[in-house]
């Protein structure tokens, strides 16, 4: 009897459940960097609200447990002249003004959106009037500078999409919710940041 529930529950998360691909965006970033030198200051993260504060939070402790006491939260650190959100992508002209305003070696960036947030935890879809369209589309995007150089020297992004599978015969879905992608997301960038890198 517990035999055949447990099938029966297995059968109904399997056909009711979404997939969630993660892309990493930029196939060209081979090496990451060198954490064994510098000062280090890592932003704040510009996220959505909802998963904002929790991201700051497991970010401070990756980065910390790569460097140590040689990376400041940029909350935590003192007279730093600096705007909150600093853009992707900063042309030469930033980066001085971020060396100057900082006075660090490097520059943490990391940036969090939802770019489509159609399907709900749980949704009530008819199985035979599936919409392609209904997806949960999120990207993070990890960006660090070296301010003395004046450069970016390390630069990915995470594209991740979920969307209900194709061979669903339920009318109820289970899916990932948005915030819980972007974390997915983000550890995705710091696992593979940290396999490039010197430690």
């Amino acid at each position: 009897m517990k035999k055949s529930i447990f099938l029966l529950t297995f059968y109904f998360l399997w056909t009711s459940c979404s997939s969630t691909n993660y892309i990493y965006e930029n196939k060209t970033q081979r090496i990451g960097v060198n954490f064994r030198e510098g000062r280090w200051l890592l932003n704040e993260i510009d996220a959505p609200y909802g998963v904002e504060k929790k991201l700051n939070e497991i970010a401070l402790q990756d980065f910390t447990s790569l460097l140590a006491n040689r990376v400041i939260r940029i909350a935590d650190a003192k007279d730093i002249l600096l705007e909150r959100k600093t853009a992707l992508n900063p042309n030469t002209k930033d980066l001085k003004n971020l060396k100057i305003g900082t006075n660090f070696d490097y520059f943490i960036n990391i940036k969090a959106r939802n770019t489509k947030n159609n399907l709900g935890v749980i949704s009530l879809t008819n199985h035979n009037y599936k919409d392609s369209n209904e997806t949960n589309n999120n990207e993070v995007v990890l960006e660090i500078y070296d301010l003395n150089r004046l450069e970016i020297i390390f630069s990915q992004k995470v594209i991740a999409s979920s969307k209900i599978l194709e061979n669903s015969s339920s009318d109820v879905h289970f899916t990932k919710s948005s915030n819980a992608i972007i974390i997915k997301s983000y550890k995705k960038l710091i696992k593979d940041l940290s396999k490039k890198s010197i430690k």
